[in-house]
């Protein structure tokens, strides 16, 4: 799948996007500090000359989300690639740091998510700007849940993400993502399979019988080897 977006231009290999690793984290942590005082900002209306009926939880969100969303670029450029687009930085998150076990494949889902969130945030907001008020308090509650569970998320996500740069460094792990190579890889793999079907007078039935014979003269061999010491 990501052969796909690397053909599409909305993954580019580039070396000197690495440059840009630390300050893509350091910009996810000053968003983190701006949804803090966003979400803060209800406890001190009158000081701040804010209405009373005003909601920043819809910020809180977009916010939360893109502290997240700057802290998966920075694992992205770390790794060498630039990303045009969110779902390209996705893909990448889950090829590169997923699948190599690197990132916890719960805070990928959190990531996935929050970003649902961020757009039924923005569906919600569209709700409110059409006038529809039979649904605008519901709209309000349902703004305030999602911005309570996204502050969570977001923190972790970040405090996870600036644990894997700790553990590259500490571990003077080398980061070598061409998903080429592994493609590359998959292919030879099955072309061998193939010649080798194509090559062999052998049936499945065949292959299962030489299984269990082998495991047959495994298990006596085991077997005999604990007489022995008996």
């Amino acid at each position: 799948m990501i052969e796909r977006f690397i053909t599409l231009k909305q993954l580019i290999k580039d070396p000197t996007v690495m440059g840009l690793a630390e300050p893509y984290l350091k910009k996810a942590r000053s968003n983190l500090v701006t949804m803090e005082i966003l979400s803060k900002a209800k406890d001190h209306k009158d000081i701040l000359a804010i209405p009373k009926d005003h909601s920043d939880d819809e910020w809180v969100v977009v916010v939360a989300y893109y502290a997240m969303y700057m802290s998966a670029l920075s694992l992205v450029a770390k790794v060498g690639y630039r990303s045009k687009s969110h779902t390209a930085t996705s893909v990448a998150l889950e090829e590169f740091f997923v699948k190599n076990n690197l990132l916890e494949k719960s805070h990928f889902d959190n990531f996935e998510s929050v970003r649902m969130r961020k757009e039924e945030i923005e569906t919600l907001r569209d709700v409110r700007d059409r006038r529809e008020i039979a649904q605008y308090s519901v709209t309000k509650r349902t703004t305030k849940d999602i911005a309570e569970k996204t502050k969570s998320d977001a923190r972790r996500f970040v405090d996870r993400v600036e644990e894997i740069f700790e553990k590259i460094r500490s571990e003077s792990i080398i980061l070598d993502m061409d998903p080429k190579k592994d493609s590359d890889k998959r292919a030879k793999d099955l072309e061998s399979i193939k010649k080798f079907k194509s090559s062999s007078t052998r049936t499945e039935e065949d292959a299962l019988k030489m299984g269990r014979e082998l495991n047959d003269r495994m298990s006596k061999r085991l077997l005999g080897k604990k007489d022995d010491k008996e």
